[in-house]
């Protein structure tokens, strides 16, 4: 009933492009939900860590300080 109330005074307020603007933001977050499950359906990883495979900090100072001087 809140909603209701919600979605009819907005639309009183702002007329039907409250209606219009609720409705394209409700598509593109079905898009991207349906393009998240697709992603997991086709074997991708939910949540991939960008650091994956990265040198740690300690392992480049490191590699400064045996590299030789030139």
């Amino acid at each position: 009933m809140r909603l209701l109330a919600f979605l009819l005074i907005g639309t009183l307020i702002f007329g039907f492009a409250f209606a219009a603007a609720i409705f394209l933001v409700g598509l593109a977050g079905l898009a991207i939900l349906a393009l998240l499950i697709a992603g997991l359906l086709r074997g991708g990883r939910g949540a991939r860590s960008t650091l994956q495979g990265a040198m740690t900090f300690l392992e480049t100072e490191g590699m400064r300080r045996e590299a030789p001087l030139s």
